[in-house]
């Protein structure tokens, strides 16, 4: 495993998962905030195969426990899927990128504005569906959705930017976001990240003088987490190396590298009666 610390003056400094964790101060509890894809699976060619294994799972459960259900997941993905993976009676859940939250008290919270335009949004997925080059994929999230086409030949994705602009013109009051292979269709409002992370601890009742935020992602919508976090001074973990720049607090080589830094956790968690964590 290899984990570098990031650091704008000092380059690149290899440290261990021992370090890592020696960042918490003694008197604060941890709260961790996970990505879903790209952190805690690998992306893969179709969303619907970006699948968590079954011991991947038992340990994010097993840590969820030990820091008394303090792991909140943080996803593009919808709370209907990331109940397939995650007890909503046990984790915090914040889907369409933190526009839907739950708590495993019951407590949910959604973004006006993502009420307001679900049944719009739905409809636009539902017309989009007919319309676009057979082998796009669409990922439904209730109150936004993906279309992936990154599996189409060059010479058919012309027809899908097509499409899209299209749908940029009757439907101004959406946001259309594109990435390198792919479409995100979001309510039209200013939301990222942190502002998931603002609105879970407020719901959840959370300080920093409290808690130790440590938060792993992958990409740029994680950005802002891990500022939010470092503003706290927390921990931020980016998950695979790349030429873009991050506000990380360190870096890692890819999902395996988390697994086995939770696992460090575990460890670091199971000796607190004896030296304290």
């Amino acid at each position: 495993m290899s984990i570098t610390l990031n650091k704008p003056n000092d380059g690149q400094n290899p440290v261990t998962p021992d370090f890592v964790w020696s960042l918490k101060p003694r008197d604060k509890e941890v709260f961790l905030i996970l990505d879903r894809d790209g952190t805690l699976v690998e992306h893969a060619r179709r969303p619907d195969l970006a699948i968590i294994r079954p011991d991947q799972a038992q340990l994010l459960y097993r840590v969820n426990e030990l820091l008394s259900r303090r792991v909140a997941i943080v996803s593009a993905r919808g709370l209907m899927y990331l109940n397939h993976d995650f007890d909503s009676g046990r984790f915090i859940l914040a889907g369409n990128y933190g526009l839907a939250v739950s708590l495993p008290n019951g407590l949910q919270h959604v973004h006006p504005k993502a009420r307001a335009d679900q049944s719009t949004i739905s409809k636009i997925f539902e017309a989009m569906q007919k319309q676009a080059p057979e082998g796009a994929v669409f990922d439904y999230h209730y109150y936004s959705f993906s279309i992936h086409f990154n599996e189409l030949p060059e010479e058919r994705r012309p027809a899908i930017h097509e499409m899209l602009a299209r749908f940029i013109a009757d439907y101004p009051e959406i946001r259309f976001r594109p990435d390198a292979t792919s479409y995100d269709v979001l309510p039209n409002l200013v939301w990222n990240k942190a502002d998931a992370l603002d609105q879970i601890t407020k719901l959840a009742k959370l300080s920093a003088e409290e808690s130790f935020f440590a938060v792993f992602g992958d990409s740029h919508y994680d950005e802002p987490m891990f500022k939010w976090v470092n503003e706290r001074n927390g921990l931020s973990i980016k998950v695979g190396r790349s030429h873009r720049e991050s506000q990380a607090t360190a870096i890692v080589d890819n999902t395996t590298d988390v697994y086995m830094i939770l696992e460090d956790l575990l460890i670091k968690k199971g000796q607190q009666s004896q030296r304290g964590f």
